[in-house]
């Protein structure tokens, strides 16, 4: 069997994979209703946690020198309808993937079985 024809089968996984992706996000959008703002942190000055905190937001302590702000405010580009942007989003929009995302359990890209 050729290299190529080996890669076949793999393609169109993937391709089915890009497909299912797609159509799930473009019925969920719950990635676009948060960000997630890594921060910087040191137990011996705690005036960022105390500030985020201050300012209503989430504070999840990721590692020991690692905060993860959580900020809930809908992407400037959600619609009723889903993202104006969609064709033409952001790259770290293309390659988000929910199942990675601890902050999102609800998104229908990390349920689905893949």
């Amino acid at each position: 069997m050729t290299t190529t024809a080996k890669l076949i089968p793999l393609l169109k996984r993937e391709d089915r994979e890009k497909k299912l992706r797609s159509d799930l996000c473009l019925k969920c959008f719950e990635c676009c209703k948060l960000t997630v703002i890594p921060t910087a942190y040191d137990k011996d000055n705690k005036e960022a946690l105390e500030f985020y905190e201050a300012k209503g937001f989430k504070v999840v302590k990721f590692a020991a020198d690692l905060l993860h702000v959580v900020i809930a405010i809908d992407c400037a580009n959600l619609t009723p309808f889903g993202c104006k942007i969609y064709a033409n989003r952001p790259k770290w929009c293309k390659i988000y993937d929910g199942r990675l995302d601890p902050f999102v359990p609800v998104c229908l890209w990390n349920k689905s079985a893949v």
